[in-house]
């Protein structure tokens, strides 16, 4: 709920959204002594772990937006509005490195057939009868003729390993010529 209110009012909370990262990983570290010391008179030293507050107090981290914000906060709560706090949960994404680009979500998505009457380049029209016929460009996705689309290399930053057709953009943008 944290990070959904400060995605949407970000100039309501007096700490930033990297502060609460650092929150979450000091509590779950066990590095320091709970949050029930709330206010400056429960905030003194202990003899076995030092506050949390303490140690952000310290830090010096504050939201340079912020201002006291007179009402209650209603923040949208509907799933659609919902998102995932990819700054904690996601940050360490080990798995992404390593998988296929179509699991990282990276792979090309092609331009269906029926979304492109017409060549994305010269903007010529595709005939019915297959004179002029259609040719995915296997680095941007986008539908293009023959003459448009004849160039074919290797890109193996974006996966392709042995020499795959491209549009004329995309070849001038990859191959430097």
């Amino acid at each position: 709920v944290s990070t959904q209110s400060t995605g949407q009012y970000p100039h309501a909370f007096q700490y930033p959204p990297v502060l609460l990262t650092l929150l979450c990983d000091i509590h779950m570290s066990g590095w320091t002594s709970t949050f029930l010391r709330n206010c400056p008179s429960e905030r003194s030293p202990s003899p076995s772990l030092p506050s949390t507050w303490a140690i952000l107090e310290g830090m010096g981290l504050g939201n340079p937006l912020y201002r006291e914000h007179p009402g209650i906060l209603r923040p949208r709560t509907s799933l659609r509005h919902m998102v995932l706090w990819t700054e904690y949960f996601l940050r360490y994404d080990l798995w992404r490195d390593h998988a296929a680009p179509e699991e990282r979500g990276d792979a090309v998505v092609w331009v269906r057939d029926s979304d492109a009457p017409n060549c994305h380049h010269c903007k010529e029209k595709f005939s019915a009868l297959k004179l002029r016929m259609r040719h995915h460009c296997r680095l941007c996705g986008n539908v293009f003729c023959g003459n448009c689309a004849k160039n074919k290399i290797c890109v193996p930053d974006k996966n392709l390993v042995s020499p795959a057709l491209v549009c004329v953009t995309c070849f001038r943008e990859h191959s430097g010529k």
